[in-house]
C-alpha cells in the first residue's frame, strides 16, 4: 500500500500530492493504541483486527520514504529518455523507477517487520491483541505480570521476552545485511 501511494504521490506530483500526502499524515497523527483499544472494544480481540490495525498504521513510514525517492528520480536522465519515447506514466513507473526502489523498499519493509512484532506483542501484553486461546508472547509476559508468578518462576517472564528480542534483533541484522548486499553505493 504505502509503495504504490508513495510512487503515485512522488510521481504525478501536485493535486495527487497533495492530497495522498495529506491521507498520510491523517493516518499518521492517529494514536495506534488508543484506536486499537476502541476497535477492540467494539469488535473484540481477534488476529484479523490486529492485523488490520498493523497494516493500516505501518504503510505510511514506506510510503513517505518512497515518495522522496520518486521525487529525486523522476528528474533522472533515463526517466527523461523514457518520456521522450513516448513510454505512459504508469509505465515509467513500473519498468523505470520502481526497479531503482528495490533497496528502499527491503530496507524499510525490514523495518517493518519488527516494529509490527513489538507492536503485536505491546497490544497482547495490554489485553487488546490475539485472546487467550492463542499464544502470544505479549499474553505470556501479561499472564506472568499479573500473577506475579515471575518472581518465583522466573523463566516465564524471561523466556518469551528474551524470544521477542531475539527476533525483532534478527530482523534488524537481516535488514541491514540485505542493505549492504544489495547497496551498490556502499562498496
Amino acid at each position: 500500500i504505502g509503495v504504490s501511494i508513495g510512487l503515485v504521490a512522488g510521481y504525478f506530483g501536485g493535486w495527487a500530492d497533495i492530497v495522498l500526502g495529506r491521507t498520510m499524515d491523517l493516518v499518521m497523527s492517529i494514536p495506534v493504541l488508543l484506536c486499537a483499544l476502541a476497535l477492540v472494544s467494539v469488535f473484540g480481540p481477534s488476529v484479523i483486527l490486529s492485523v488490520a490495525v498493523i497494516v493500516f498504521f505501518s504503510w505510511t513510514t514506506i510510503g513517505r520514504v518512497i515518495r522522496g525517492q520518486v521525487i529525486s528520480l523522476r528528474q533522472r536522465d533515463f526517466v527523461q529518455a523514457s518520456r521522450s519515447l513516448g513510454a505512459g506514466p504508469f509505465s515509467i513507473m513500473i519498468i523505470d523507477i520502481l526497479p531503482n526502489l528495490s533497496v528502499p523498499i527491503i530496507v524499510y519493509t525490514r523495518m517493518m517487520i519488527p516494529n509490527g512484532i513489538v507492536f503485536g506483542g505491546t497490544r497482547s501484553f495490554l489485553g487488546l491483541g490475539i485472546g487467550p486461546p492463542a499464544p502470544s508472547w505479549g499474553g505470556m509476559l501479561a499472564e506472568a505480570a499479573a500473577n506475579s508468578i515471575y518472581l518465583v518462576a522466573w523463566w516465564l517472564i524471561m523466556i518469551p521476552g528474551a524470544i521477542l528480542l531475539i527476533t525483532t534483533l534478527s530482523f534488524n541484522i537481516l535488514g541491514d545485511a540485505l542493505r549492504d548486499a544489495l547497496d551498490p553505493s556502499g562498496r
